[in-house]
């Protein structure tokens, strides 16, 4: 997949090349300040896998069930969001049959087990005014990543922040061989009422 969720954030610049290295997991610091609500309907989790060929690829989204950021003085002190890995979707297969095929191969113990692990998650345990680290669980393994990040102008857009990012889904214990192991993931989000 990320969410994921990895993450580079970014505005409009393409995707980077530059994987993004994951660490054992990290405590978060205790931090206050105050909180935003997700828009669950706008906020976006955005994946891209390739086949080992190279021929084929696929893109598509997750959808979030729950999160919030922390903001003080409008920075990013901290935060959490959840995904939903049961609502994994490709966006580029048209056919349903096909489509159906893919989400129950993703949702299989070859990917994702989404019956054992429904949900992915990503703790935010620092930033800074440019970088964000934080604990992406996938499967039953969590491992802390770090990147850096944009925020977006409220003048242009709801959107409060935006990442892309590259992930190695070995780190996670993804076991199928016959993708290739890096992951293109893009994440918007979106708090309620902006």
């Amino acid at each position: 997949m990320l969410l994921l969720i990895v993450l580079t954030f970014g505005c409009a610049n393409k995707l980077s090349n530059q994987v993004t290295r994951s660490t054992n997991p990290i405590n978060a610091t205790q931090t206050s300040g105050d909180t935003l609500w997700l828009d669950l309907n706008q906020s976006t989790v955005k994946w891209k896998g390739t086949a080992l060929s190279g021929l084929s690829k696929h893109n598509g989204v997750v959808k979030l069930s729950s999160g919030y950021l922390l903001v003080n003085s409008d920075n990013i002190v901290g935060g959490k969001f959840v995904m939903d890995m049961t609502s994994f979707e490709p966006t580029d297969i048209k056919s349903k049959a096909m489509k159906r095929k893919f989400v129950k191969h993703m949702r299989s113990n070859d990917f994702f087990n989404t019956d054992l692990y429904p949900t992915s998650t990503f703790v935010i345990t620092k930033a800074t005014t440019d970088s964000i680290s934080g604990n992406l669980t996938l499967r039953d393994v969590t491992k802390n990543i770090t990147f850096k990040f944009n925020r977006i102008p409220t003048t242009y857009t709801n959107t409060f922040a935006i990442t892309r990012l590259v992930i190695d889904k070995d780190d996670w214990n993804v076991p199928y061989k016959m993708v290739n192991d890096l992951v293109e993931i893009e994440i918007s989000l979106v708090p309620k009422g902006r």
